[in-house]
C-alpha cells in the first residue's frame, strides 16, 4: 500500500515539473528573427487579402470571355474577337495591379523562407494568354496571305477571262462570215424522175402494171400494119436478136420489184434474181433503185477537229454507174465525245471555313476559264470545218 502512494506521488511530481518548464519556455522573450517573421507574415497577409480583392474585381471585369476557349478551325471574325477577348483578359491584369502585388508578396515571402511564388503562376497564366495570341495572329497572318494569293489569282483569271471574251468575239464575227450554206433537202428518186420525164414516167407506171402477155400484144398490134404476125415482126431480126429483145423487155418490166442490193469484195451494186448486174459495184451506199436508175450517196473526205465531218457525193446514177446531171455535195457532221476525264477531289481535314470557302470560289473561276476556253476550241474548229466545207465545195462545183 505504501509502495503503491510513492509510485503516485512520484507520477504527479514529475508532470507537475514538465508543466512548469513549458510554462517557463513560453513565456520566455522572443528572439529578433522570430519577432521579423512574424511581422513578415503579418504584412504578407495584408497583400494577399488585397491580392484577392484584385484578383475578384478582375475576375468581374473579364467574366464571360472565356479567353482559352477557341479553335483555329473557327472563321476569321470569330478568331478576331477571340483575340480582342485575351487582350481585354491581359489589359485587366495591368490594370487591376495583380503583377505589381504578386511581386511584393513574393519578395516578402522569400525573406521568411517560403517557395510558393505568386508571381510564377501569374506569369503562367499571362504565358499562355500571349501563346493563344500568337498562334491566332500566325494563322490570321496566313490566312491573309492566302487572301491576297487568291485575290491576286482572281485578277489574273479576270484579266484572263476578259481575254478569252475577247477571243470568243473575235471568232463569232469570222465564224459568221465562214457559215456555209445549208444544204438543200435531198430529193427523192420519184421526184427525180417526175423533174426529167412525166410522159416517160407514166408511159412507163402503165407499162409496169401490164403484165408481159399484154406487152407483147401491145407490140405486135402495134406493128401490124407491116407484119401480120408475131412471127414475121420477129423474123426481120436473127435468133440472137430475138432473144436479147426478149431479155431486154423482161428486164425493163420487172427492174422496179425484181432487185436485190448486193455487196461484193467492199462494193455496192444492184443485181436482178436472174443474176443480172443493173447497177455496178461501186464504193457507195444505194439509198433507192426504181427503173433503172438509181439514188446513191458516196463517201468522200473527212475532217476532225472538235466536230467530225465527212462529204458526201449524193445523187442518180444510171445503168453504167454514172451520174445523171451530175451530184450534190453533202456533209454529215458528230461531235467528237473524248470522255470526261477522270477528277479527283482532294479533301485536308482540318481546314476552315474561310479556307473551303476559298477554295470553292476558286473551283468555280477555273470552271468558267475551261468552260470559256473549250468555247474557243469549239469555235475555231467550226470556222475550220466552214473553210474545209467551201473548198469541197468549190472542188466540185
Amino acid at each position: 500500500m505504501k509502495i503503491k502512494f510513492i509510485i503516485t506521488l512520484l507520477i504527479f511530481s514529475t508532470s507537475f515539473m514538465s508543466f512548469g518548464q513549458t510554462v517557463i519556455q513560453e513565456s520566455a522573450p522572443m528572439t529578433a528573427e522570430q519577432k521579423r517573421i512574424q511581422k513578415v507574415e503579418a504584412e504578407i497577409r495584408k497583400l494577399e487579402d488585397d491580392y484577392d480583392k484584385s484578383k475578384t474585381q478582375h475576375e468581374k471585369n473579364t467574366l464571360g470571355l472565356f479567353p482559352n476557349s477557341f479553335s483555329l478551325k473557327s472563321d476569321k471574325k470569330f478568331l478576331n474577337q477571340k483575340k480582342k477577348d485575351i487582350q481585354a483578359v491581359l489589359y485587366s491584369i495591368q490594370e487591376s495591379g495583380l503583377k505589381e502585388k504578386a511581386k511584393q508578396i513574393d519578395i516578402l515571402s522569400r525573406s521568411i523562407g517560403n517557395k510558393f511564388s505568386y508571381s510564377k503562376a501569374l506569369q503562367n497564366r499571362i504565358d499562355v494568354y500571349d501563346e493563344n495570341i500568337r498562334k491566332i495572329n500566325n494563322h490570321l497572318s496566313g490566312v491573309q496571305k492566302k487572301e491576297g494569293e487568291e485575290a491576286t489569282n482572281k485578277i489574273k483569271q479576270e484579266i484572263e477571262i476578259s481575254s478569252l471574251d475577247k477571243e470568243i468575239s473575235n471568232l463569232d464575227a469570222l465564224l459568221k462570215e465562214s457559215k456555209v450554206e445549208e444544204s438543200r433537202k435531198s430529193k427523192s428518186l420519184d421526184d427525180f424522175l417526175t423533174e426529167k420525164g412525166k410522159t416517160n414516167t407514166a408511159r412507163t407506171k402503165t407499162k409496169s402494171s401490164n403484165s408481159l402477155d399484154d406487152m407483147l400484144s401491145s407490140s405486135t398490134n402495134k406493128k401490124v400494119s407491116k407484119s401480120n404476125s408475131l412471127d414475121d415482126m420477129l423474123g426481120s431480126n436473127t435468133n440472137s436478136s430475138k432473144e436479147s429483145g426478149l431479155d431486154d423487155l423482161i428486164s425493163t418490166t420487172s427492174d422496179d420489184t425484181d432487185f436485190k442490193i448486193d455487196y461484193k469484195n467492199g462494193l455496192t451494186g444492184i443485181i436482178s434474181s436472174r443474176g443480172k448486174v443493173l447497177i455496178p459495184y461501186r464504193d457507195w451506199e444505194i439509198v433507192e433503185y426504181k427503173m433503172g436508175i438509181a439514188k446513191v450517196r458516196k463517201k468522200g473526205e473527212t475532217k476532225s477537229c472538235y466536230w467530225s465531218c465527212t462529204s458526201y457525193q449524193e445523187g442518180f446514177v444510171d445503168v453504167n454507174g454514172e451520174f445523171i446531171d451530175g451530184f450534190e455535195i453533202d456533209f454529215s457532221c458528230y461531235k467528237n465525245s473524248g470522255g470526261q476525264p477522270l477528277v479527283i477531289i482532294m479533301t485536308k481535314s482540318g481546314r476552315t471555313y474561310d479556307e473551303i470557302q476559298a477554295d470553292e470560289r476558286a473551283a468555280k473561276r477555273r470552271k468558267e476559264l475551261k468552260r470559256k476556253k473549250n468555247e474557243i476550241q469549239r469555235k475555231k474548229c467550226e470556222i475550220e470545218i466552214n473553210n474545209w466545207k467551201r473548198s469541197i465545195k468549190s472542188r466540185y462545183q
